[in-house]
């Protein structure tokens, strides 16, 4: 972690896991199944800092390197790219409001029909979360919308995502 500018932070993460015994699904077979060894390696930036009195920014990109070690190939369902930018603004007493872009990269997968090896699409999702202010000092109001331009796009062949989707609540704090 180091700090860029009098208040911007730049974090930088190399990383490299050794997995052995990986469980996954296989949907041929419809049980899980054993990957023996796995490696996942990678590198995480991010950026975050003020962006004015009452404005924050963040962004970030991983890169991913996820391979089964037995089969010499990459691991289904793990991008190599993933970024994402959010512009956020507090309102004090806890309130805040936030909007965030997340692009994920194109990834191997297998079609769930046909078992085929297919490719999914890479996507680009905004979302968007406001926090109320805190309510007798334990209590914040939420709400988020996920997909909020109710795009189409897939997580798993086969399986595509809701569309747009709305979540509220009243977080509650010790």
């Amino acid at each position: 972690e180091i700090d860029v500018a009098p208040r911007a932070t730049l974090e930088a993460t190399l990383f490299q896991n050794n997995i052995r015994d990986l469980i996954t699904y296989d949907f041929a077979t419809s049980l899980n199944t054993n990957v023996n060894r796995v490696r996942t390696s990678g590198v995480e930036l991010s950026l975050r800092g003020s962006l004015g009195e009452r404005m924050f920014g963040r962004i970030s990109y991983s890169y991913l390197d996820a391979q089964d070690l037995d089969l010499d190939k990459a691991l289904l369902r793990r991008p190599h790219h993933r970024a994402s930018a959010t512009l956020g603004a507090l309102f004090g007493r806890g309130a805040s409001a936030e909007l965030t872009g997340l692009f994920v990269g194109s990834r191997n997968d297998v079609d769930a029909a046909t078992f085929a090896s297919v490719q999914d699409a890479s996507y680009f999702r905004l979302d968007t979360a406001i926090r109320g202010p805190k309510v007798f000092d334990r209590f914040v109001p939420f709400l988020r919308v996920t997909n909020l331009l109710d795009r189409d796009y897939v997580e798993v062949a086969g399986y595509p995502s809701p569309g747009r989707r709305f979540t509220g609540g009243l977080e509650i704090g010790f």
